[in-house]
């Protein structure tokens, strides 16, 4: 057989259209024309038309599978039955799933573990859901069993299933109709078994009656002050300002050292209930004392830095969910960092799964949706939000070295008060209009 004409199809321009001198036609892949070097005039026989033929539906098939992969990653069952749906041969649909594989585009262990996590941070589903969602998608039974069990470390089902049944009650009561508790408790468990959980959680008397229970939750932050830099030996010196050329350098490189946990020391910590209106703050003076603020909902507690995280640890693990302003970034590790410096032992972990927020809710995680839009300091929410910001009564974070060192300990430690109510102001904010899980 000999090529009489090759031409690109005007309508189709991947695809050529090949005439053989037996007139029978053809639309084949361009790339197949180019890895065969057809030209016109060329003879052509059985053998040599039929792998043409099977390297045109391989490139068709890999065409389609790449289109079906830019709108998001697939399984390789996925791609299976996609293929087949178009009659493409195994051969050929074997041949693209191993090419796949080969460049990274098919591995199902990510696969899996990406649709964990977003799944779990767009909506409250329980365990027995997402592992059947992942089986349907054809991964091995064992990868599913130990990638949710990964998932789930730091996550709270019991409380995923509380929460998610609260805000349903809400949409049961404000549908109108007569309240039936009763009723609405199996609709609860039934609602709940639909997204997955288990029997025992699904029917707890606290899953079913989620009104009586108010998780526990509080907002903490810190405040931190770096170490004079003549305290550290000259080769932690010379470590430490290594690229500060310039005097404008060595000033910014100094301020800096109050950001790190190896350099700077916790000079106050402050929680507060976001529910209760109440809260404590453990600040660092010369002398011991304890007092409370006017109103009697703020209390001031002094002791050293080992003393402000043992206080802090004590009063952390009794509550659900705590609440922070950059807290994953900063506070977290740097509570974590120090209180291992200073032989204190975490009566938690500060830096569980980040998306999920009902362990801890970092606000500018949450208000920057993750940084997908651009992260402004708690000022700028504050103002933004008609709250009052703890910067309104003249005192910046770049004022507590000078407060510090002028001993006027109670300013600090008032500072801080203000920094977790605002904190806590905007917590509710965010809870009330943009806490949509469902």
């Amino acid at each position: 057989m000999v090529v009489t004409k090759l031409q690109i199809n005007p309508k189709k321009p991947k695809f050529v259209n090949l005439t053989l001198d037996d007139q029978n036609r053809y639309l084949i892949h361009k790339d197949v024309v180019v890895k065969f070097g057809l030209k016109k005039n060329d003879t052509i026989s059985e053998t040599k038309l039929t792998d043409i033929l099977y390297q045109d539906e391989f490139y068709r098939a890999k065409d389609l599978a790449l289109k079906y992969f830019s709108y998001r990653k697939r399984t390789e069952y996925e791609l299976r039955q996609k293929l087949s749906t178009h009659k493409f041969n195994l051969i050929a649909i074997d041949a693209i799933i191993q090419n796949l594989k080969n460049i990274g585009l098919i591995n199902e262990r990510e696969y899996a573990e990406s649709f964990l996590n977003d799944t779990i941070r767009r909506k409250s589903v329980g365990k027995i859901l997402l592992k059947q969602r992942l089986l349907q998608k054809g991964i091995n039974k064992e990868t599913v069993n130990q990638l949710i069990e990964k998932v789930y470390k730091d996550i709270n089902e019991k409380e995923n299933a509380l929460q998610t049944a609260r805000k349903q009650l809400k949409k049961y009561k404000g549908s109108g109709g007569k309240y039936d508790e009763k009723h609405n408790q199996t609709r609860l468990a039934s609602f709940l078994a639909r997204r997955g959980y288990s029997w025992e959680i699904s029917h707890q008397k606290i899953i079913q009656d989620p009104t009586k229970h108010r998780m526990k939750r509080v907002v903490f932050d810190i405040e931190t002050l770096a170490f004079p830099i003549e305290t550290f030996d000259e080769v932690q010196q010379e470590y430490l300002l290594k690229f500060a050329d310039t005097e404008e350098k060595r000033v910014q490189t100094l301020q800096q050292l109050n950001l790190y946990a190896p350099t700077a020391q916790i000079i106050a910590i402050g929680m507060y209930n976001p529910d209760t209106k109440a809260g404590k703050v453990f600040f660092q003076s010369e002398i011991k004392e304890e007092y409370t603020s006017e109103d009697g909902k703020m209390g001031f507690v002094s002791g050293d830095e080992k003393e402000l995280l043992e206080w802090f640890w004590s009063a952390i693990k009794h509550y659900d969910q705590f609440i922070t302003f950059n807290g994953r970034s900063f506070d977290c590790p740097f509570v974590m960092l120090r209180s291992a410096i200073l032989g204190v032992t975490p009566s938690r972990n500060l830096i569980p799964y980040r998306y999920d927020t009902k362990i801890h809710c970092d606000l500018l995680d949450q208000l920057s949706y993750y940084g997908t839009v651009k992260k402004f300091n708690l000022d700028f929410y504050c103002k933004v939000f008609g709250i009052k910001s703890p910067k309104s009564e003249g005192i910046t974070g770049l004022d507590l070295g000078d407060l510090f060192r002028e001993k006027r300990f109670r300013e600090i430690a008032q500072y801080c008060g203000g920094d977790i109510q605002a904190e806590a102001e905007l917590f509710m904010i965010w809870d009330k209009y943009l806490n949509i899980t469902v």
